[in-house]
């Protein structure tokens, strides 16, 4: 067993590291024929990793197995399935590995871009996945217990929702584009490839974290109490004043009056 925990510990490490790899190669200058041979490699390995840990911690809430105590704070055996599953965001240490992933998945469609001079957005993109790698693995998601518990403590009432099923996803999805979104900052601004991209994610972002604040809202209805479905609540804000940033960059028009959508770096 203590194998098996060294070998869940250096997952995320090991990712995160890769992560650093890509941000390095993608800023060492070079040719860029070499570089596009190597990111996909090192992108997809930091994948795996990640995609491995957040199989392990979904494997480990399905089955309950409490000598965790992620999954001892946040499941127990009379939970239903769904969420079991989703208890995996129910809290900083699974939402920071669902988070990971998303970008993860967000990095190898940016790979796959047609950006030219990609490389420089792409660094920018590995750094803030390789912190955020790094912060997932501070949080110790597999921190053990001893002695270990016959059964957990289970999800809190309020997360017992369907809408708390779909809502965290749905708005890490929209952060990770927004994350692609900014690390386009470092792409060519004179380039037609340049634009488009940015306002694809912008788009992306835009309609995902929008469908993730309408059911945060329906599930803050629902479960929390909060007598109605707003309550300017920092979390609420927090998502929502990006949301009215990227509707504001969608909807500009230039003096023409025609849509565009200028680079704004």
């Amino acid at each position: 067993m203590k194998g098996l925990a060294v070998f869940e510990n250096l997952l995320l490490p090991a990712a995160a590291g890769l992560c650093f790899v890509c941000a390095l190669w993608s800023f060492f200058p070079g040719k860029q024929k070499n570089r596009t041979r190597a990111l996909p490699f090192l992108w997809g390995a930091a994948t795996l990793l990640v995609t491995l840990t957040t199989a392990l911690m979904v494997c480990y809430l399905v089955t309950v197995n409490c000598e965790y105590g992620y999954v001892y704070s946040h499941t127990s055996r009379d939970t239903r399935l769904i969420y079991r599953i989703s208890a995996l965001w129910s809290g900083q240490e699974g939402s920071f590995l669902l988070w990971a992933l998303i970008m993860c998945l967000t990095g190898i469609v940016l790979l796959g871009s047609g950006v030219r001079n990609f490389g420089r957005s792409f660094g920018i993109f590995s750094v803030v996945c390789a912190v955020l790698l790094v912060l997932c693995q501070i949080s110790q998601p597999f921190a053990r217990l001893t002695p270990v518990p016959a059964d957990g403590l289970g999800l809190n009432a309020a997360l017992l929702d369907p809408f708390m099923v779909i809502h965290p996803p749905l708005v890490f999805v929209a952060y990770s584009a927004m994350a692609a979104l900014f690390s386009l900052a470092g792409a060519p601004k004179d380039d037609k490839a340049t634009a488009d991209k940015i306002r694809l994610w912008t788009r992306v972002g835009w309609f995902f974290l929008g469908i993730g604040i309408l059911s945060g809202s329906v599930w803050a209805y629902r479960a929390l109490g909060w007598g109605g479905y707003w309550a300017w609540d920092p979390i609420e804000n927090a998502a929502f004043v990006p949301w009215l940033i990227l509707t504001g960059y969608l909807h500009q028009r230039d003096l023409s009056g025609k849509n565009t959508c200028v680079v704004p770096f």
